[in-house]
């Protein structure tokens, strides 16, 4: 497959996410929000062991609709900043250099660098969607006199502790979701800051050799 067929190898969003969690998720980013989803879980089951203390069906409500609602703000607020970014990086950017880095395969990768470069921004970016959609979702059906309130309701009269675990489970799985997207946002950032020192990079070489490095020449 050539770099021109490989351009438009990807066909839908699913297939980039796919392709882009291999190169763009890192360890550390996901490290973080495992040990933020286990202090905050570990945290509501000591509680509910020692102290006797489960988590209200009013509380795991008004906790899980303040997450849904800061989430809603904040990924609404940062995509606006991600989609700016971006912008810049491809505004300021020569059409050579992009076709440079189409056509130079990036290290232990197997995909090409300019491809290495937006699956980092797209994986931020599917990210942060997901992320408002699960927020809306909550925000809208978790509402007062939502159809999934009185549900909640429903479960925990029969059984408080279903309410108790699974809205601990709910509340750390928001909460260490939203510092995973904080990680990523630096890492955004990071590669925002990579992108354009290749750029001022590339812009110090005449336009001759650029010509020739597209021609494949040394």
């Amino acid at each position: 497959m050539n770099w021109i067929d490989a351009l438009f190898a990807e066909k839908t969003l699913y297939q980039v996410y796919r392709k882009a969690r291999k190169v763009a998720s890192t360890r550390f980013n996901f490290g973080v929000a495992l040990c933020v989803f286990c202090v905050l879980f570990i945290s509501m089951c000591l509680r509910i062991w020692f102290f006797g203390e489960p988590l209200s069906y009013v509380g795991a409500i008004i906790t899980t609709r303040n997450i849904a609602a800061t989430g809603f703000t904040y990924s609404i607020s940062i995509l606006g900043f991600l989609i700016t970014g971006f912008a810049i990086f491809s505004s300021v950017t020569r059409p050579q250099v992009f076709l440079l880095l189409a056509m130079i395969p990036h290290k232990d990768s197997g995909i090409s660098r300019m491809h290495f470069i937006f699956f980092n921004f797209l994986f931020v970016f599917v990210h942060y969607i997901c992320f408002l959609m699960a927020c809306t979702f909550v925000v809208v059906l978790l509402a007062a006199k939502g159809p999934f309130s009185d549900l909640m309701k429903i479960l925990a009269d029969w059984h408080p502790f279903i309410v108790s675990y699974g809205g601990g489970v709910f509340v750390a799985l928001g909460v260490s979701w939203l510092f995973f997207l904080l990680m990523l946002l630096k890492s955004f950032i990071w590669n925002i800051y990579q992108s354009i020192l290749f750029t001022i990079a590339t812009a110090a070489l005449p336009q001759d050799e650029i010509d020739k490095l597209l021609r494949g020449e040394t």
